[in-house]
C-alpha cells in the first residue's frame, strides 16, 4: 500500500520532467534560430545593407525577443529614414532592457533621445481610446498602430502642424501643435438631445414716416415760448438803447445854448435852460428805469435762450412716431389749433 502511494506521488513529478525534456529542445531550437538570424542581420547591417538586415532581425524577434535585435532593428529603420518604425523598435528595446536590468539600457536610451531630436509632436490621447478614433497630421492619416497613451508622431519639418482627431460619437477636434511639443487631446461627446429652437422675437413696431410724438410737440412748444421770452427781453433792451441815444443827443444839443454872463454853466434864456434840465431829468430817469428792469431783461433773455435750446434738442432727438393700426393700442396726444381754441386732445385705445 505504501509503495502504491509512493508511485502515485512520483507520477506528477515524472510527467513534469517528461514535459520539460520535450519542451527544452524546442526552446533551444528557437534560440538557435533567433541567434542565426540575428547574426545574419548584424552582418548585413555592418555591410551597410539595412534594407536586407531588417527582415533578418524581424525573424530573430519572432523566434526570441531580445534587446539586441530590437536595438539593431531600430538603428536600421533610422538609417533608412523610417523614424516612426525606429522609434517603436527603440522604445521596445528600452522597455525590455529596463525589465531585464540589461547593461545596454543607457545605450538604447541614448539612441532614442537622439531620434527625438528630429521634428515630431506628441499627443496625449484619452484612455481608453474611443472606438474608431482617427488622427490626421496636416491631412495625412496616422496609422492606428502608432496610437498609445502618449503618441509620438514624426513630422517632415520643424514647424507647427494641424492635428485633426475624429471619433464616432465625439466632436471633431482641430489643434495646432508646434514641433517637439506635447498636446493633450480632450474629446467631448456630441450632444444627444436636440435643444428646442428659441421662441421668435416679438415683432418690431412699424414706424410711420413723418409721425410726430409728444416730444416733437413739447420741443416745438418750448422753442416757441423761448422765442417769446427772448423777444420780450430784446424789445425792452432795444427800447432802452433807442431812448438813451435820443435823449443823449437832444441833451447834448441843449447844452450848446448861449451862456448867461453871470454864470457860464446856465443858459442865457430861461426856457432853454428849462428844456435842458428837463432832458437831463428824462435821461437820468431812463437810466434808473433800465437798472430796475435789468433783472427782467436778463432773465427773459437767458430763459428764452435756454427754452429755445432745450426745445430744439427735444425736437431733434425725439423718436419717430408709430404707425397707427387696428391691432396696436396706446394713447396719442394731438394738438388743437383753431381760431378760437388752442389745446391738446387725448386719443387712442383705453
Amino acid at each position: 500500500m505504501a509503495a502504491m502511494r509512493r508511485g502515485i506521488a512520483l507520477g506528477p513529478a515524472f510527467a513534469a520532467l517528461l514535459c520539460f525534456v520535450s519542451i527544452a529542445p524546442d526552446a533551444r531550437a528557437q534560440a538557435d534560430v533567433a541567434r542565426q538570424h540575428f547574426e545574419a542581420g548584424k552582418k548585413l547591417r555592418d555591410q551597410g545593407d539595412c534594407a536586407g538586415a531588417i527582415p533578418e532581425f524581424n525573424v530573430s524577434l519572432a523566434a526570441d525577443k531580445s534587446v539586441g535585435a530590437l536595438y539593431n532593428l531600430g538603428y536600421c529603420h533610422e538609417q533608412l529614414g523610417q523614424r516612426q518604425q525606429a522609434y517603436d523598435a527603440y522604445k521596445q528595446a528600452q522597455q525590455l532592457a529596463s525589465a531585464r536590468k540589461d547593461d545596454r539600457l543607457r545605450e538604447v536610451s541614448g539612441a532614442l533621445a537622439g531620434l527625438l531630436e528630429t521634428p515630431h509632436i506628441r499627443l496625449v490621447l484619452p484612455q481608453p481610446l474611443p472606438d474608431g478614433i482617427e488622427i490626421r497630421v496636416d491631412g495625412e492619416l496616422v496609422p492606428a498602430s502608432v496610437y498609445s497613451a502618449e503618441t509620438v508622431i514624426f513630422t517632415k519639418d520643424a514647424q507647427s502642424h494641424t492635428v485633426t482627431v475624429t471619433a464616432p460619437g465625439y466632436e471633431d477636434r482641430n489643434e495646432v501643435v508646434a514641433t517637439k511639443h506635447v498636446k493633450p487631446i480632450e474629446l467631448r461627446p456630441k450632444p444627444t438631445a436636440t435643444e428646442p429652437d428659441p421662441p421668435p422675437p416679438p415683432p418690431t413696431p412699424t414706424v410711420e414716416a413723418g409721425g410726430w410724438t409728444w416730444q416733437h410737440w413739447s420741443g416745438l412748444g418750448a422753442t416757441a415760448a423761448g422765442v417769446g421770452l427772448l423777444a420780450v427781453g430784446s424789445v425792452m433792451f432795444i427800447s432802452y438803447v433807442l431812448d438813451e441815444s435820443s435823449l443823449y443827443d437832444r441833451y447834448q444839443t441843449a447844452k450848446k445854448c448861449p451862456r448867461a454872463p453871470e454864470d457860464t454853466k446856465l443858459c442865457a434864456v430861461a426856457s432853454e435852460q428849462a428844456t435842458r434840465d428837463d432832458l437831463r431829468g428824462q435821461y437820468d430817469q431812463n437810466e434808473r428805469d433800465v437798472r430796475d428792469k435789468a433783472p427782467v431783461i436778463l432773465g427773459t433773455a437767458i430763459g428764452g435762450a435756454v427754452l429755445i435750446g432745450g426745445g430744439l434738442l427735444l425736437y431733434l432727438t425725439a423718436p419717430r412716431g408709430r404707425a397707427s393700426d387696428a391691432t396696436t393700442g396706446g394713447l396719442q396726444v394731438l394738438p388743437i389749433l383753431g381760431q378760437t381754441t388752442q389745446g391738446a386732445a387725448l386719443t387712442g385705445t383705453f
